[in-house]
């Protein structure tokens, strides 16, 4: 980056005493190469330059269609371009001079035909400088600017990026790597979907799987899933699998026992459900999902980063651009989001990126203002400071969705609070007197009484 704003810097080798003409290549090949990391996905035309020898001096060949705006001739050392390639100092030419032909180049394109700005409002052409919209309009006004390249899109529509309200985009990554229980139609065929996991999968020691809906199963029992269940898939490691919603996880009875749980084991806004033998039946719901889940093998911050780049790759590829996600989560939040600081401190995603996390306990939500909060690097562009995120209740598929009246099809049943009318305003007094933005989750029309109240 040139210190003209957004301007990107190519350097053209005119002249220099470095005889080694090895070295040379592999230090401006090395320039070359960061040029491309940092700028080829933003400023295609760059992969086209190309370099070739004239002579006993070392030149460039590049596209005709740049427009070379400003230049400026420059001499430096070796060891001054080494630096900013981040290549290797040759050790026996740091002494050597080369003369550098620095060129900024604006990057402003044309981009023509069908751009759909709102209902019944189509226009020719856009302008984009440095990555940014300038100008929309038609043919005849935007040609009047001055440009580098333009791209012709032969009369297709183009649309602004779609946004995504709220999703779990390390959940959604997960859940393609994951045994992927979506296509269930029956208890059975979740059981043989996880034995068939662990055959293909040899070696794991714990099994994590989402996606099962009882409310799409069309043979047999249609109901929640249990740990006798899941003892069919195995009784020797740990089986955890999550409801399609999130909100219900069940486990096998290995499981269950791994965290130590007895008859009177009670999780503060969630519940363990029991048979009919009074014993723990390996249903877990809503602040109870996490504790039957610390179990599994913690993730690095690797497997994390690998699951939010699918998903994020994912979402840019059908058209999402821009993305509120919910995925750090209580206790979590410093290892998400030193992750998340990798990933776009890096440039490895596109996604624009509004974090939501999840604080169910003041605690938490405490530390987070003393760190993130307060140190946390945000550029308001790709990556912003988002908003907490509360859960009220769960889902009406789990019958955890906070009712005032009994579930028709489970008398008795009024659902979940997960957090309680102190607690919810709480959390939210200590948001707003932060300026943090609150998103709170709340199905049943019991949790959104009490939401709206708070």
């Amino acid at each position: 980056r040139s210190q003209q704003s957004g301007s990107l810097i190519m350097a053209l080798i005119l002249w220099s005493d470095i005889k080694d003409k090895v070295t040379l290549v592999s230090f401006f090949s090395a320039l070359y190469a960061r040029a491309l990391t940092s700028y080829n996905s933003v400023y295609p035309c760059i992969a086209a330059c190309t370099f070739s020898f004239k002579s006993s001096n070392f030149t460039s060949s590049y596209p005709s269609s740049f427009t070379w705006l400003t230049a400026t001739i420059t001499s430096f050392s070796v060891n001054e371009l080494c630096v900013f390639a981040k290549a290797d100092v040759p050790s026996t030419t740091t002494t050597a001079n080369i003369i550098v032909l620095i060129v900024f180049i604006t990057s402003i394109f044309i981009i023509k035909k069908h751009f759909y700005v709102e209902k019944n409002n189509f226009q020719q052409a856009i302008l984009i400088e440095d990555g940014i919209i300038k100008e929309v309009g038609t043919n005849e006004n935007i040609l009047k600017n001055k440009y580098d390249k333009i791209f012709d899109l032969n009369g297709k529509t183009v649309i602004p990026g779609l946004n995504d309200s709220h999703l779990h985009l390390v959940m959604a990554g997960e859940t393609i790597t994951a045994c992927n229980l979506t296509s269930a139609k029956s208890i059975d065929e979740v059981i043989e979907l996880g034995k068939k996991f662990i055959k293909n999968n040899s070696g794991i020691t714990a099994l994590f799987g989402r996606g099962w809906n009882q409310d799409f199963f069309v043979t047999g029992d249609v109901r929640l899933l249990n740990r006798h269940d899941l003892d069919k898939v195995s009784t020797e490691i740990p089986v955890i699998f999550e409801r399609v919603c999130g909100h219900v996880v069940t486990g096998n009875t290995k499981a269950v026992e791994m965290i130590g749980i007895g008859e009177n084991t009670v999780v503060d806004g969630g519940e363990i459900l029991k048979g009919s033998d009074g014993k723990p039946n390996g249903i877990f719901t809503e602040n109870a999902v996490s504790f039957l889940e610390s179990v599994l093998p913690e993730k690095s911050n690797i497997d994390i980063e690998k699951e939010f780049l699918k998903a994020a790759d994912y979402a840019i590829s059908v058209g999402v651009t821009s993305a509120q996600s919910n995925d750090a989560l209580n206790k979590n939040f410093k290892k998400m989001f030193n992750v998340i600081h990798h990933i776009y401190d890096n440039k490895k995603t596109k996604l624009r990126y509004n974090p939501q996390f999840n604080f169910q306990d003041i605690n938490d939500f405490y530390e987070f203002l003393e760190t993130e909060h307060k140190s946390g690097i945000y550029d308001e562009k790709f990556l912003s400071r988002g908003s907490i995120k509360l859960f009220k209740d769960g889902s009406l598929g789990a019958r955890t969705a906070l009712m005032l009246k009994d579930y028709n099809d489970e008398p008795g049943t009024l659902g979940v609070s997960a957090l309680s009318d102190i607690q919810l305003q709480a959390l939210c007094n200590l948001a707003a007197q932060n300026g943090i933005k609150i998103v709170t989750h709340a199905i049943g029309d019991g949790a959104i009484e009490s939401v709206i109240n708070a």
